[in-house]
């Protein structure tokens, strides 16, 4: 038994570190090669978790070796382009200027149902509001809309600009972030100074506080302590 539990801690740690190295990207943005590649990591990784007789070599290696067969590929899709055309494929438009392109969806033999869908799940409703609609290579369809259709931005009400840096989680269940603290330009002292504006005498009752370089944006106390 414990052997069996020692083996699947193994192979768990294995996969989820392959895949760490491979990068960062969600299940519905992985190309087709790095699909291929995780279900046959997952694959190979439980033939020696499901039995003591297999060596647990042969679940490592194969891994190991789809890994670097993987990071290869990135790297040769990185620095040429006909092989990223060949294996990644390249983006299809679907709806130009409002129109759709028949062809290209017969090709990816994408259905006007799938379309509408895509649309519905981005908040459109009609296609002559669409300038282009785009099949990108991860399977995901991105619109542009027309100039008629789209939210007026700041710039075009004509309005005043003012950028604003991004709030940064900088205390997080009691702990300071200090690298955040540093990207905003602040000290613990100016921390300590907002946390008594707010009227917070001990930060490890605080279960998130975020902050950009002019003030607190946002601050939770841990459940017990709001109460």
């Amino acid at each position: 038994m414990l052997a069996i539990v020692v083996r699947t801690v193994i192979l768990y740690l294995l996969v989820v570190f392959s895949l760490r190295f491979m990068g960062k990207k969600q299940i519905g943005q992985l190309e087709p090669s790095e699909l291929a590649v995780a279900i046959m990591i997952s694959e190979l990784a439980s033939i020696p978790m499901e039995s003591k007789d297999i060596p647990l070599v042969n679940g490592i290696v194969p891994v190991l070796i789809l890994v670097c067969c993987e990071v290869l590929i990135s790297w040769l899709i990185l620095k040429n382009v006909k092989v990223r055309k060949y294996i990644s494929g390249k983006p299809s438009i679907l709806v130009e200027h409002g129109v759709l392109q028949q062809s290209a969806l017969k090709d990816l033999r994408f259905t006007t149902d799938d379309l509408l869908e895509e649309m519905r799940m981005n908040g459109i409703t009609n296609i002559s509001d669409i300038q282009y609609a785009i099949m990108e290579t991860n399977g995901q369809v991105s619109f542009v809309l027309k100039k008629s259709a789209s939210t007026p931005t700041v710039e075009d009400l004509s309005l005043p600009i003012q950028d604003d840096q991004m709030p940064f989680p900088i205390v997080v269940k009691g702990e300071i972030y200090k690298d955040n603290l540093k990207r905003i330009n602040r000290t613990e002292d100016w921390l300590n100074g907002e946390l008594k504006k707010l009227h917070i005498t001990n930060k490890k009752d605080i279960l998130l506080l975020c902050a950009n370089d002019k003030k607190v944006m946002f601050t939770q106390l841990k459940e017990k302590k709001q109460k």
